[in-house]
């Protein structure tokens, strides 16, 4: 039997159970599992491009929405096309360059915003640059081995939904101490970084969280998601909401499997006001930080009028790009910067909020980015106008 990988490289096959969702949430509304069926296809055909996992994992089966409200929600698919409109078309997208955390740290670095600290690239080719270049497994394990050099904080160079993360807390022989308590040894570690990310991996600082946040996050790092349009000649906020690592878990990971939730948080109060688990069925709130046990509805986070400025900020750097989503840490010396994702996915918002993205209120400044891009009518695949 192979060895249990040491770091999640790929997102592991998780399904909802459709034919069970299908009879429990039609004896639940008191409807047939035909109509469900009929009203899950029509969605998973139609311009929402939602899949039956999403039907269910937005809580679209509630029998108190309506169907306006089951409307309003966006499948992972017409969340793409979206953001791709959004982003300007080939010749001016800038979606490679924001998705580098390397110079997308070197372009806010330069505008005075705060970032966390680079410390070591791995680059196969290695070549100078401001920081240590480790171009090897054996550079890897021979840095994080080097006494001074943890704690430190790995993610992908150009990674997403947190695949790959890993905290590295201290050195021993020729094992290092993972954030989760495991001890591995340093170069089997490397050996997997290599050869899962060949497009690079990064060292950060590892960064502390603010002793309120800590209170429902625990030790590890939970990152402040916010989404700004450009429209008007600015970054607007949207949304935000606060990744709950779970129990055991060294980062937010979405992947892991280990009890991770989001919590949404009004933007005006900076209050939580809803959460919800990562892998539960839609509509199913959670009340207490997993990590924790402490409450989280009405909960206030520190610092976060100066968390929304940063990523409107940052979002200036980046003004052709019509939709980005920021992650900030909320620190014990402020909010940082952690990285920004120039095509955010919105699954998390639409469970931790109970809403679907073109709601109302959010509906009219999606059409209105989209018409500073010159998409004013129907195109095939979008899902607005």
């Amino acid at each position: 039997m192979a060895a249990k990988p040491i770091i999640l490289s790929k997102l592991p096959d998780r399904h909802v159970p459709i034919g069970q969702a299908l009879a429990w949430a039609a004896k639940k509304r008191g409807v047939s599992r035909w109509r469900i069926g009929f009203d899950i296809m029509r969605r998973v055909l139609g311009r929402q491009k939602l899949s039956p996992d999403e039907y269910f994992m937005y809580g679209l089966h509630r029998g108190e929405m309506t169907d306006a409200e089951r409307d309003a929600f966006l499948g992972g698919r017409a969340v793409t096309a979206l953001n791709a409109a959004l982003a300007g078309g080939k010749r001016r997208n800038l979606s490679d360059l924001i998705n580098d955390k390397v110079k997308t740290t070197m372009v806010l670095e330069r505008a005075g915003l705060p970032t966390s600290e680079m410390r070591a690239i791995y680059v196969p080719q290695g070549a100078p640059g401001p920081w240590p270049i480790l171009s090897s497994a054996a550079a890897i394990a021979a840095y994080l081995l080097t006494p001074g050099h943890l704690p430190v904080f790995g993610k992908p160079l150009a990674g997403s939904r947190s695949l790959g993360t890993i905290s590295i807390i201290a050195a021993q022989g020729d094992q290092v101490e993972l954030g989760d308590g495991r001890r591995v040894n340093a170069l089997a570690l490397a050996t997997e970084i290599v050869a899962a990310f060949a497009n690079g991996y990064i060292f950060q600082e590892l960064l502390r969280p603010h002793p309120e946040v800590e209170r429902l996050t625990g030790p590890a790092i939970g990152a402040l998601r916010v989404l700004t349009l450009w429209q008007g000649g600015a970054a607007v906020p949207l949304y935000t909401f606060l990744r709950l690592p779970g129990k055991g878990a060294m980062a937010d990971d979405v992947g892991s499997g280990l009890a991770n939730a989001a919590a949404f948080v009004d933007l005006d109060t900076g209050i939580i006001t809803r959460a919800q688990y990562a892998n539960d069925l839609g509509g199913t709130t959670v009340d207490v930080a997993p990590v924790t046990g402490m409450p989280l509805i009405g909960v206030a986070l520190p610092d976060f009028a100066r968390a929304i400025q940063l990523a409107t900020q940052a979002h200036a750097m980046f003004a052709q790009h019509g939709v980005i989503g920021t992650d900030t840490v909320l620190t014990d010396r402020g909010p940082i910067i952690l990285e920004l994702n120039a095509n955010p996915l919105q699954s998390n918002f639409q469970r931790c909020s109970g809403t679907g993205l073109l709601n109302p209120k959010y509906r009219p400044l999606y059409l209105a980015a989209l018409a500073e891009k010159g998409i004013t009518k129907p195109q095939r695949g979008l899902p607005l106008p």
